[in-house]
């Protein structure tokens, strides 16, 4: 898992802040977070998915990937998600919440980017072969962190802040560039 703080410049990152923010952002209700079985749903916005772009906001999305490309040292030769989550307080049991963890994709040659939209609480955490936690991440406005797909992973629903928003992307990388 590797952080990079302050990842836009302030122009930048105030206009996605801005305009996912905005009441004309259309959100869409998914009835579950991970799973189906649990009582735990998230509001979503898909930009990109099956090949296709799906909302306006692509270039704004894609300016995030422009923008890690020249930060580190991978080729992306592909997308295969851009999504908005938002996950709003729930009631919610510790289970609950373990329950979701994760990989974004088995194939060893995606990686994946969660940019924090907001400051919030609701951690990612990481975790290893065996289960153990490896790193917990507080979503913090303009940071953004990247991590090879498989990695097993998960969200946590936010206690304090009423929202948690993150854009999650699911890339494609040339072999052998990490």
């Amino acid at each position: 898992m590797n952080l990079i703080e302050n990842f836009l410049d302030h122009e930048q990152a105030s206009e996605i802040f801005n305009t996912v923010m905005s009441r004309d952002f259309p959100w869409y209700w998914n009835d579950h977070i991970v799973i189906h079985e649990k009582n735990l749903s998230q509001m979503v916005h898909i930009i990109y998915f099956n090949d296709k772009i799906n909302s306006n906001i692509f270039p704004l999305a894609n300016s995030i990937i422009t923008e890690f490309q020249k930060k580190v040292d991978v080729k992306i030769v592909g997308i295969d998600r851009i999504k908005i989550n938002l996950i709003h307080q729930l009631h919610h049991t510790t289970e609950w919440v373990e329950d979701l963890k994760h990989t974004d994709s088995d194939l060893d040659d995606r990686i994946s980017l969660i940019y924090y939209v907001l400051d919030s609480d609701g951690d990612t955490t990481f975790y290893d072969d065996l289960g153990n936690i490896t790193h917990k991440v507080t979503p913090v406005h303009n940071n953004l962190i990247w991590f090879k797909s498989n990695t097993l992973h998960r969200s946590s629903i936010p206690v304090i802040n009423k929202i948690r928003i993150v854009i999650n992307f699911v890339l494609q990388i040339e072999q052998d560039t990490l």
